[in-house]
C-alpha cells in the first residue's frame, strides 16, 4: 500500500558515531615466525588454535587493532618475549617476526647450569676457553668463579686485567683480584702483588709492601720471589742492607735454578759480601749462571780471565 504524505516517516537527524573500540571484533591474516617453540597469548588470552614451532611460518587469524602478543616458551612459562602490534585493517595480511626467545631460553638454561657448578668447575670451564684462545669467554668464567672466592680464578682474572687479555687492561683491577687471591695464600698471586708494589703498577710504589708479599711467596718456595727478596736485602731497598740475608735467599732460589741468584752469589763471593772474599767460589757461581745464558755472568768470567 502506498503511503500518504501524513504517513511518511520524517527523517531522523544524523547521530554522531561512537569511536570504534581499540580492539575491533574483525579478524585479519597474520603470518608469524618465532625462533623457538612457544605458545601465543593475545592480550592475555591463550590462543588455543595457534601452535608455533621454531622457525616455521605459521598462518593465523587475529583480531584487528592494537594488541600485546606474548610468545611463551613451552617448557618454561616464565620465559617469554612480548611485542606490541597494530593490525588496523580487517582482511589485510600482516607479518610478525620474533627473535630473541631462543636466546632467552638459552640464557636461562645456562644460568641453571651455572648454579649447579662449583667454583672449581666454573674455573675449569674458563681454563678450557683459555686453551682454545677464547680469552673473552675465559674471563667470563674466571669472574664467575672468582666472585665465589676461588683463589686460582682470582689470580687468573688479575692476570687478564694486567695484560689486557680478553678484557680491557686495568692494573687497578688486576691488583684488586691479585690481593683477594694473595690473602688466601695463593702463592702466584702473592708474587704478582709484590711485583705490583715493587714497580708501582696499579698501586703506588711501596718497597715495604713489596717485601711483605715477596716474603710470603718466598716462604712458600716461590723461586723468583726468593731471588727478588735477596736483591732487596743485597741492595738495601726497602730494608736495611743485609748481605747474609741476601745470600740466604739467593741460595734458596739458586737451588731452583734461578740464574740471577747464581750470579748474585758470585757477586757476594767476589766482593766478600756476607761471606769471606773468594774468587774461586765467585767464578764457580758465575759459571753456573753463564751456563744458563746469563750475559752478565759471561762478562764477569771474561773480566776475571775465565
Amino acid at each position: 500500500m502506498a503511503l500518504t504524505f501524513n504517513q511518511v516517516k520524517p527523517a531522523t537527524a544524523p547521530q554522531e558515531q561512537a569511536p570504534a573500540p581499540k580492539n575491533d571484533t574483525g579478524m585479519t591474516n597474520v603470518t608469524i615466525r618465532v625462533d623457538a617453540d612457544c605458545y601465543l597469548l593475545c592480550d592475555g588470552e591463550f590462543m588455543e588454535d595457534i601452535q608455533i614451532v621454531a622457525n616455521q611460518i605459521i598462518k593465523a587469524k587475529l583480531p584487528v587493532g592494537q594488541h600485546i602478543l606474548e610468545f611463551i616458551d613451552v617448557a618454561n612459562p616464565d620465559i617469554k618475549v612480548e611485542k606490541e602490534v597494530d593490525f588496523p585493517d580487517e582482511g589485510k595480511s600482516y607479518l610478525v617476526l620474533i627473535t630473541g626467545l631462543q636466546a632467552n631460553i638459552q640464557e636461562t638454561n645456562q644460568k641453571k647450569i651455572e648454579k649447579k657448578l662449583s667454583p672449581q668447575e666454573l674455573y675449569e670451564k674458563g681454563e678450557t676457553c683459555w686453551e682454545n684462545e677464547d680469552y673473552e669467554a675465559a674471563v667470563k668464567w674466571y669472574l664467575k668463579s672468582a666472585e665465589q672466592g676461588y683463589a686460582e680464578a682470582q689470580h687468573d682474572l688479575g692476570y687478564c686485567y694486567q695484560e689486557g687479555e680478553g678484557i680491557s687492561q686495568d692494573s687497578t683491577e688486576a691488583v684488586k683480584w691479585y690481593r683477594k687471591a694473595a690473602e688466601q695464600g695463593f702463592v702466584e698471586a702473592q708474587f704478582e702483588l709484590a711485583l705490583c708494589y715493587d714497580n708501582g703498577d696499579g698501586v703506588p710504589q711501596d718497597d715495604a709492601e713489596s717485601i711483605t708479599w715477596y716474603y710470603k711467596a718466598a716462604e712458600q718456595g716461590h723461586a723468583i720471589a726468593q731471588n727478588n727478596l735477596g736483591v732487596h736485602f743485597h741492595d738495601g731497598k726497602g730494608v736495611n742492607r743485609n748481605y747474609a740475608e741476601a745470600l740466604k735467599w739467593y741460595y734458596k732460589a739458586a737451588e731452583q735454578g734461578v740464574e740471577n741468584s747464581l750470579y748474585g752469589i758470585g757477586i757476594c763471593f767476589e766482593n766478600g759480601q756476607g761471606v769471606p772474599r773468594n774468587l774461586i767460589e765467585a767464578v764457580k757461581w758465575y759459571r753456573k749462571a753463564a751456563e744458563k745464558g746469563f750475559e752478565l755472568a759471561k762478562l764477569k768470567l771474561a773480566a776475571l780471565g775465565n
